[in-house]
Formats: structure tokens, C-alpha cells, sequence
């Protein structure tokens, strides 16, 4: 086979030299660039079309609302690689009112993600206040332990934050959901946070239970309840030989 090949070679050297198949590579790769070169250029063609009729339905509305002033499309590039509402770290820190803590506390069976909208709408509508929140996942995933424990909990937690972060806030603030807000009033109320009280700013209560759960009546709950209170009345005695039911025989 070697013999065979090495034939051909010596038959025609010049259909096999290096020019030859750089001149062979050359023209098949300008026939297969054609069609892609057409299609690019159908597809500018349609890109520059819609760009057209973008920029006339622009031009339409700014004359139907009567706007004298300019679209952030009419800018050739993005006038800012900033986001939305950004202020500086360092211009947040020199904020006349100083460093504003939120704290936010979820309800039962919560999560520390609960209250994010909230969070974020706060930011949005003060982009120049020094905020810093507070997101508690204390007690997530264990609401159901006492109120001595959470509460503990999310005062030990404030307290971390603050010495962790090295923070000192003139103003404090708490956004509590459900549970969460009984929590919140009873951390506040422990001589832990006694050094804290001068600086408390707002309480925003969301749907927090705060005169209890009075007028939410279950009725198997009732019906213990009115047993419950027969039975200490001494009004209702069971009988010591209960009748057993009769078999029936067929």
C-alpha cells in the first residue's frame, strides 16, 4: 500500500504540493462562506428594520404624550453601569442620621426569606438612608419551642450582629410577621437590650396577634373547653359500670 501511494506522489508532485492544497482549502472555504454571508446579511437587514420601527414608534409617542424631554433609549450606550438607586458605601456612612438598623423577624414556621419584599422596598424607597438589616433565622425551623427560647434567641442574635459587625446604629427598627411580633416585644423587654430602648425608631407590626387568638373559636376546642369546665364544676360524672354492648347472634 505504501508502494501504491508513493506512486501517485512521484506521478504528479505538483497536484500534492503545499500550494496546491492551500489553493484547494481557499476555494472551498469561499464556496461554503456564501450562503452564511447571505444569511448574515439577511439577518442585519430584518435587525435594521425593527430598529427602524422601534425608533418611529418612539418618535410617535413622545409626540402623542407631548414629552420635551429624553428616553434612557435615546442614549447611544448605558448612561450608568451603576444599578438603580446605588449609593455608595462610602456616602452612605457619612448619612447625617447615621447607621438605621432593621431588624426583621418571621413568623411561625417561617424563614429568614419571609420579609425579603419588605426589605427591598425599603431600600428602594430610601436609596440614600444607611440601612442595614438585620434578617433573623434564629429560631427558623424551631418555632415551635417556648417563648423564653425564641426569645432569647433573637436577643442573642441582635446582640452578635451588632458586636460581630462591628456596628453602631443611632436608630433601630423592627418589622416583625405574625409571631414574629410577640417575640420582638418580649426581646425588647429584657435587660439585655435595656442599653438599646433609647434608640428604638419604629415597630411595624404585620398581622401580629397582639390581642391574641380570642375570636378564633374551633369548635372541637370548645367542646373540650365546656367538658374541661364541667368536669371541675363537678357537674358531670361518669358512671363507674359502663354497659357493655349486646352481641348479636344470627
Amino acid at each position: 500500500m505504501y508502494e501504491t501511494v508513493k506512486q501517485e506522489l512521484m506521478s504528479n508532485p505538483l497536484q500534492h504540493h503545499p500550494s496546491h492544497f492551500q489553493q484547494h482549502a481557499t476555494s472551498t472555504t469561499t464556496a461554503t462562506t456564501v450562503p452564511s454571508s447571505t444569511v448574515s446579511n439577511s439577518s442585519s437587514s430584518h435587525a435594521d428594520t425593527q430598529d427602524s420601527t422601534f425608533y418611529k414608534s418612539k418618535e410617535e409617542f413622545k409626540r402623542q404624550m407631548n414629552f420635551a424631554g429624553m428616553i434612557y433609549s435615546d442614549a447611544p450606550c448605558l448612561v450608568s453601569t451603576l444599578p438603580y438607586f446605588h449609593v455608595p458605601d462610602d456616602e452612605r456612612a457619612l448619612h447625617p442620621e447615621g447607621l438605621h438598623l432593621i431588624v426583621c423577624v418571621h413568623g411561625l414556621d417561617g424563614n429568614s426569606a419571609d420579609l425579603r419584599l419588605v426589605k427591598t422596598y425599603l431600600e428602594l424607597g430610601l436609596p440614600g438612608t444607611h440601612l442595614d438589616f438585620l434578617m433573623s433565622q434564629r429560631n427558623q425551623g424551631d418555632t415551635f419551642s417556648d417563648f423564653d427560647t425564641m426569645t432569647d434567641r433573637l436577643v442573642g442574635e441582635i446582640l452578635y450582629h451588632i458586636e460581630n459587625g462591628n456596628l453602631n446604629p443611632k436608630r433601630i427598627s423592627f418589622v416583625g410577621h405574625s409571631l414574629g411580633n410577640i417575640i420582638i416585644r418580649a426581646a425588647i423587654s429584657r435587660p439585655q437590650l435595656k442599653h438599646l430602648l433609647p434608640r428604638l425608631h419604629t415597630f411595624l407590626s404585620l398581622s401580629g396577634p397582639h390581642l391574641g387568638t380570642l375570636h378564633v373559636v374551633h369548635a372541637e376546642v370548645e367542646e373540650v373547653r365546656i367538658i374541661i369546665a364541667t368536669l371541675a364544676a363537678g357537674r358531670l360524672r361518669c358512671p363507674r359500670n359502663l354497659p357493655l354492648p349486646v352481641e348479636s347472634t344470627v
